[in-house]
C-alpha cells in the first residue's frame, strides 16, 4: 500500500471503497494488530531517490572508493550538515496509561544553530559549529583543513541535546553542542557504532 500516511482512518475509508464495508475506527485497530500491523514512525525518503542508482553504487562503485582508500592510505568520510535548536524534543517517555508525559521547554526564546561533521568507518569523528546559516562559505572552511560530517551523529547530538535541562542562551546551548561533540570525538567505539545500523552496513 504506497501512500503518504496509512492511518486507521485511511484503511478504514480504503474498505469502505473498496468492498462496502463500514468498520469503526476500533475495529480497524483490531484487525491491523491481527494482520501484524503496528503504529511506527515513518522513514523519510525523498521522491529523487532512485533506489536502483543507490544499490549500483553500494555494490559496484563503493567497493572500488574503498579498495582505493585502503592503498592509498585515506579515509572515507561520511557526512551531513543539520541545524540545532534549543526547543526540539526528541524520543518517547513512559507514563501510565492516560497520563501524557510533560517535557519543559523554552518558550519565546528559540535558539538555532549548525553543524556539519563526517565520521569514518574507524571511528574517527570530526565537527564543526556555526552561528547563522550553512552555505558554500562556511563548506570551504569546514574542509580546510580537515572538518567534515554524518546523519547517526546529528541524531546522537540531538538526542543527548534535548535530554537535557532546557538550554534558554545560544550560548549555553553552543557550549552543551561542544560538550558532547568533544565526548564523542574521544569515544571511537561510539563512532562506530554508528554503522552498524543496517541501513548503513555496507559501510563496515
Amino acid at each position: 500500500m504506497e501512500s503518504a500516511l496509512w492511518t486507521r482512518g485511511a484503511v478504514m475509508l480504503f474498505i469502505e471503497q473498496e468492498y462496502a464495508v463500514r468498520l469503526s475506527i476500533r475495529a480497524v485497530g483490531d484487525y491491523l494488530k491481527r494482520w501484524g500491523f503496528t503504529p511506527q514512525k515513518p522513514i523519510k525518503r525523498a521522491y529523487e531517490q532512485r533506489p536502483e542508482s543507490v544499490k549500483q553504487w553500494i555494490d559496484q562503485e563503493y567497493p572500488a572508493i574503498e579498495k582505493r582508500a585502503k592503498a592509498e592510505g585515506g579515509e572515507i568520510h561520511w557526512g551531513d550538515e543539520t541545524a540545532l535548536v534549543n526547543t526540539d524534543v526528541r524520543g518517547r517517555s513512559y507514563a501510565p496509561k492516560g497520563q501524557t508525559p510533560v517535557t519543559m521547554a523554552v518558550r519565546g526564546t528559540r535558539q538555532k544553530l549548525s553543524m556539519i561533521s563526517t565520521v569514518t568507518n574507524q571511528g574517527k569523528a570530526s565537527w564543526m559549529i556555526i552561528d547563522g546559516a550553512f552555505n558554500h562559505e562556511k563548506l570551504i572552511e569546514y574542509y580546510s583543513p580537515e572538518l567534515n560530517l554524518d546523519e547517526r551523529l546529528n541524531a546522537d547530538l540531538k538526542h543527548v541535546i534535548s535530554t537535557r535541562v532546557p538550554v534558554r542562551t545560544k550560548a549555553k546551548l553552543h557550549a552543551a553542542a561542544k560538550n558532547h561533540m568533544a565526548f564523542i570525538e574521544t569515544h571511537l567505539e561510539r563512532v562506530k557504532s554508528y554503522f552498524q545500523d543496517p541501513r548503513v552496513k555496507y559501510a563496515a
